[in-house]
């Protein structure tokens, strides 16, 4: 009977700390991004340049920029004065790199799309 309740308390621990790492390595990445945060700052998005000490700035503000601006509904001044001029373009789409997205080697853009000279829609794509 002791021999069984050792047993169970084993198996019970061990499954606990196999959850515990699962859990840890499915949301690894999201309490890495959470952390890594930095307050959105538009000097230094509109200047930044990809380095090996600077290869996330970008894609580290793009969670403030999002929470700190309604950026739907913006003109097309208005995001040039906060963002600086896109990546890339055309008549209906601009894209901002991002940078690393830090955690491996995937990286990020942010795209707009306009409509009448204002946002219509922003998406901010990670792969």
């Amino acid at each position: 009977m002791r021999i069984l309740k050792i047993i169970g308390l084993t198996l019970g621990i061990g499954a606990g700390l196999y959850l515990l790492f699962v859990i840890l390595l499915v949301l690894g990445p999201y309490i890495s991004n959470y952390s890594n945060r930095t307050e959105f700052d538009s000097e230094k998005w509109k200047n930044w340049e990809e380095s090996e000490a600077e290869m996330s700035l970008r894609w580290n503000m793009i969670a403030d920029l999002e929470g700190d601006y309604d950026l739907q509904g913006m003109t097309v001044k208005e995001i040039i004065d906060i963002l600086g001029e896109p990546d890339s373009k055309n008549e209906v789409e601009w894209t901002y790199y991002l940078g690393m997205a830090g955690h491996g080697s995937d990286t990020g853009t942010l795209t707009m799309t306009f409509e009448d000279g204002k946002v219509k829609s922003f998406k901010t794509y990670k792969g």
